[in-house]
């Protein structure tokens, strides 16, 4: 199995996006190491976020302190809640790949030098890595966008597409 590489800290659009989809268990065997603000695993669903941290997912805790301070970096970074700066600064603390669907966000974190990926990437690299089958990541987005995930309309059809192509029979 291909497992990527490094820290991955999973903000809550990742997050709700996985458990909508089904691949909780499949994206956390995925990444090396996944971690999420205890912020942000406030906004799941309380059954998924306990499966996530069976399955390995390690929530960050933060103390009454670090959140006034967060507060404070919320002010400095417009347009963005106090659970999207945790993930942000989680990410720049760790080093770590952000995995958001938050274009502010994303904006933010590559402006601070970090790897960002989305909710396509993953089901792009389950299917890579042969962890999950095409036909599986393609239900899977179905349920993902089914349940209001605000996804590129193109990327979607044009993976669904390539993933619904059946292998030509050789006979």
């Amino acid at each position: 199995m291909v497992v990527a590489s490094g820290v991955y800290v999973l903000d809550a659009t990742v997050l709700i996006d996985i458990c909508h989809g089904g691949i909780a268990r499949e994206t956390v065997s995925l990444l090396e190491q996944a971690i999420a603000p205890d912020l942000v695993c406030a906004e799941v669903e309380d059954s998924c976020i306990a499966d996530l941290l069976v399955l390995g997912l390690a929530q960050r805790e933060y103390s009454p302190e670090e959140i006034v301070a967060l507060q404070l970096e919320v002010t400095r970074l417009p347009g963005l809640t106090h659970k999207d700066v945790s993930a942000l600064l989680l990410a720049v603390d760790e080093n770590a790949v952000l995995l958001t669907g938050d274009g502010r966000l994303k904006q933010l974190a590559l402006e601070k030098g970090l790897i960002v990926h989305g909710i396509l990437w993953v089901l792009d690299t389950l299917v890579g890595s042969g962890i999950l089958d095409r036909l599986s990541a393609a239900e899977a987005l179905e349920r993902i966008l089914a349940n209001g995930s605000w996804l590129p309309v193109a990327d979607c059809a044009k993976r669904m597409s390539k993933w619904r192509e059946q292998p030509v029979q050789k006979g």
